[in-house]
């Protein structure tokens, strides 16, 4: 009886797309600090040739921008092309509005500057600290700072549990989505329609008016009330004591169904 698109689903829907969207940051941070010994040499000559730290951190915090602008861009064209075809395939009327109220175009800019900031700004504090005399003395950049190493492994195996834990997840769900299509509920599920709620102050008195008309309404077969509704959180439980075991009860749900009446002619 819980809509489909209810606050709780919204909520799991929007973790898991943080959960993805952490694994790229850290994956970004991963890659930008591997290739630190490719920009060692390139960070000790623009110190030499005057630039400083601040400078340096800016660059690599525009770097880390402009390449989440980039992929923000190409994520927005993928939902354009594949939106229709998804509706569809839900069979769900769903746009995507940038302005107005429910534009997304302002969350979209402040999701880019969080994601570049926080996929650049380790790797920009880590690349800008090299030692010109340091690097260029050296055969090989000298790159790799202590702890550095460490540092990478701890993200690793971070985003490999999250990965892990997203596929169990998804496996599980795929598992109760088929046994929920597959399941024999003990009723035929189509063309069935259940109102909650009849039992509200203002409907209390009107159920009967409410089941007479909808007996009206053309399509209709039959119409009957009950007071627990089929897969619902109400419950009406009686003990009953079995015959020979005086000592101990069981819990049987106590329904009260009106006949089903039907529409004729």
């Amino acid at each position: 009886m819980k809509p489909g698109n209810d606050r709780g689903t919204i909520v799991t829907f929007a973790v898991i797309a943080l959960l993805i969207l952490a694994m790229a940051v850290v994956n970004f941070t991963n890659l930008a600090t591997a290739r630190a010994s490719q920009r060692a040499r390139e960070v000790a000559l623009r110190k030499v040739l005057g630039a400083n730290r601040r400078q340096l951190i800016i660059q690599f915090l525009g770097e880390s921008l402009l390449i989440s602008m980039v992929s923000m861009l190409i994520a927005l064209a993928m939902v354009e092309l594949l939106l229709p075809a998804f509706a569809a395939f839900l069979d769900a009327d769903m746009t995507v509005s940038y302005f107005g109220t429910d534009g997304i175009l302002l969350p979209v800019l402040l999701l880019v500057l969080v994601v570049g900031v926080l996929g650049g700004l380790y790797p920009a504090f880590f690349l800008s600290r090299f030692q010109p005399a340091t690097v260029l003395k050296a055969n090989k950049s000298s790159a790799e700072a202590a702890g550095t190493g460490r540092l990478r492994s701890v993200l690793v195996i971070g985003q490999f549990a999250v990965s892990i834990g997203l596929i169990i997840c998804t496996a599980v769900i795929y598992a109760q989505t088929v046994y929920a299509r597959t399941v024999d509920p003990g009723f035929k599920r189509d063309h069935i329609l259940q109102v909650e709620e009849l039992n509200r102050y203002q409907l209390i008195d009107k159920g009967e008016t409410i089941a007479e008309q909808t007996r009206r309404v053309p399509g209709v077969e039959a119409v009957g009330r009950t007071t627990i509704g089929v897969a619902t959180e109400n419950n009406s439980n009686t003990g009953i004591a079995l015959p020979g075991q005086a000592d101990r009860s069981t819990s049987a749900s106590t329904v009260w169904i009106s006949a089903f009446s039907r529409r004729w002619g």
